[in-house]
């Protein structure tokens, strides 16, 4: 292994380094506001991880041994660092939560708080889609990188201790088993499908910590002016391009966090190995302009903060401009550094009594959510019975599937067998499940057949990359095959009714433009129910913040740009088009409750079972079969 003489100081203090942390944070941060310009800014995570790995690895490399006392002061370091700041913002955030919008709020809001006290909320968030959960159904998602740091942490240095026992002088050669473990099991859950372990776990993430390590072992020599500015340039092509270039759902298999994690990884090895030469080149004075050391100096507080800032203005049902938004997670970030990160860094108390003080300020912390949490479950029972009495309206696990395993259920044979009459099939993901009951309910001369899957547009050809999971994209795949090429050539149904939680990714409007048609060609009657109203927080909750048309309005989200295409589609290919927004809204207003006042909807979009009631008879018009024209053997002349 390398001395500490060809090793890079890792203690000198880099200004070039806190510009990458400004360059990170601020990617992260423009991707959470929808900035369309940093769509794959969530690999501003990948470098804060590469630059963690450098720092703190070269901090443990560089000793010879990992004696009790190193270990203690390095644990106590890192709770120093990392502790009071996120506290504050956990506590804080929490607490200005429960005043201004405790309505709003999940129990599971309060869960993932409590899980991130200890770190390990990437393990709570697991089931969750990074990408598809929206920021008003979790405020602490960001915390799940947190975690994942935090176990490297403390799972890095007991690692060194382990190698140094079993392979004396071989500490570098077990970590690289251990970065190329981590990478193959990375890009394994990758291949398979398996998005939300590859994403979340920590053993699929350490390769990238290790990056930096390597860098910091003094492995590589340090480069010299001329080639300084290549690798730093390069290095800042390798971040740059995919936080501008990449998508949330990458192609398989390109996927992330798999290969498609190597640019963003690289190129922060390349930028802080660029910046160790004795000149400093372009890339690098870029990198230490003193705007963006300043922004890497309160990085921490400022990606602690800004996602509880956007949640917040989801909260109260406002869209304020990006750079207000952004002028308030900069203020807040900025008292943070002052009042809580720079004071706690200069506390010059022994290692134990750092530790000691951290987990007695854990276990209060929990302890003042542990009410928090029971205030917010009692005011969401409304909320979980609502949503009860729809999951059953759906039909769900019987007609409504979730699984590859469930379509080949013989249960499923049940929902689409035809009965005598007219019968109309069913089809697409939960918007069209939560259709059926009132379907059933209200509309007299049809028969309807549902057969939906979860997040499964009922179209041809249509990406499956969005379902992220390989069971949920292989499902939607067989769901397809059956609809298309079983159940509709079947001529067992008069009609087809499309509907779902309609969007098309650029330049792929046309797949409904060849479902349609390829429908039609069985001489069936197609029938599209265009986008629901959504809401920018469940509407079931809104109504307990003020049971008004001007709340509701706030939070109310008309999908009229999507309802315009699917109409133009299906007028041009001759199928009835069926419009929530025309059948809900009027006169400046939507309808949002039952007279008996109960929510059309329990969540951001779902029907509730009462509301599925009341939309088919808002649509039952629009939808019952005309009456065929009478023929010549039914006219009264003729029956005489």
């Amino acid at each position: 292994m390398p001395g500490p003489s060809q090793a890079p100081d890792v203690r000198a203090y880099r200004p070039d380094i806190d510009g990458l942390r400004a360059v990170a944070v601020l990617s992260v941060i423009f991707y959470h506001l929808g900035s369309g310009w940093f769509s794959g800014g969530y690999v501003g995570v990948d470098v804060f991880f590469v630059i963690s790995g450098y720092l703190v690895c070269g901090w443990l490399l560089q000793r010879e041994s990992l004696t009790r006392s190193i270990l203690l002061d390095f644990y106590a370091r890192r709770a120093r660092r990392i502790l009071p700041a996120f506290l504050a913002m956990l506590l804080g955030s929490t607490l200005f939560f429960y005043l201004t919008s405790a309505p709003l709020l999940d129990p599971d809001m309060i869960r993932a708080a409590r899980a991130a006290l200890f770190y390990i909320a990437n393990f709570f968030l697991m089931r969750s889609d990074y990408f598809g959960l929206d920021p008003a159904q979790q405020p602490f998602l960001h915390l799940w990188s947190l975690g994942v740091e935090e176990q490297f942490y403390i799972f890095v240095p007991l690692f060194l201790i382990a190698a140094a026992w079993f392979f004396k002088n071989k500490r570098l050669a077990a970590l690289w088993g251990l970065a190329f473990f981590s990478l193959a099991l990375c890009l394994g859950y990758v291949l398979t499908g398996r998005m939300s372990e590859a994403f979340y776990l920590p053993q699929t993430r350490v390769w990238e910590f290790l990056a930096g390590a390597f860098l910091a072992s003094g492995l590589a020599p340090r480069p010299g002016p001329r080639t300084a500015g290549a690798w730093g340039g390069v290095g800042l092509l390798f971040i740059i391009a995919p936080v501008l270039g990449y998508q949330e759902h990458l192609s398989w298999p390109f996927a992330f966090p798999g290969l498609s994690a190597l640019p963003p990884v690289l190129g922060t090895c390349f930028c802080i190995h660029a910046g160790l030469s004795a000149s400093p080149s372009g890339p690098t004075r870029l990198l230490s302009h003193p705007a963006l050391v300043f922004t890497g100096l309160i990085s921490y507080s400022l990606y602690l903060w800004h996602y509880p800032v956007i949640v917040a203005q989801r909260f109260w049902g406002y869209t304020s401009h990006p750079l207000i938004l952004l002028g308030i997670m900069y203020a807040l970030a900025i008292l943070s550094w002052v009042l809580v990160e720079k004071p706690t860094r200069r506390l010059k108390w022994p290692a134990p009594k750092i530790l000691s003080a951290s987990l007695a300020a854990m276990l209060i912390s929990l302890a003042a959510l542990t009410p928090v949490l029971q205030g917010v479950k009692t005011r969401s029972k409304e909320y979980a019975a609502l949503k009860e009495a729809a999951m059953e309206s759906f039909q769900y696990h019987l007609c409504h599937l979730g699984s590859l395993a469930e379509i080949e259920s013989p249960d499923l044979s049940r929902c689409v067998a035809p009965a005598p009459g007219k019968n109309y099939l069913l089809i697409g993901d939960s918007h069209a499940a939560h259709l059926y009951g009132g379907l059933n309910s209200e509309i007299d001369g049809m028969t309807f057949h549902q057969f939906t899957f979860s997040s499964c547009l009922p179209l041809l050809d249509h990406p499956l990359d969005e379902l992220g999971d390989a069971d949920k994209q292989e499902g939607c795949a067989r769901a397809r095959e059956r609809w298309f090429q079983e159940l509709v050539p079947s001529r067992q149904y008069q009609g087809v009714i499309l509907a779902g939680k309609w969007f098309f990714p650029p330049n792929s409007e046309s797949t409904l433009d060849q479902t349609l048609e390829y429908v039609k060609q069985y001489g069936l009657e197609v029938i599209v129910i265009g986008p629901q109203i959504t809401y920018s927080m469940p509407l079931s909750k809104v109504l307990r913040t003020g049971d008004n048309e001007a709340t509701v309005r706030r939070y109310r989200i008309l999908p009229v740009e999507m309802d315009q295409v699917l109409r133009t589609k299906a007028e041009q290919h001759g199928a009835r088009y069926i419009s929530p927004i025309d059948a809900l809204c009027a006169n400046g207003g939507c309808a949002y409750e039952t007279a008996a006042g109960v929510p059309l909807t329990y969540d951001f979009s779902h029907l509730t079972s009462e509301g599925s009631k009341f939309f088919a008879d808002r649509i039952k018009p629009r939808l019952t079969p005309k009456p065929e024209p009478p023929t010549a053997l039914d006219s009264p002349e003729a029956k005489k």
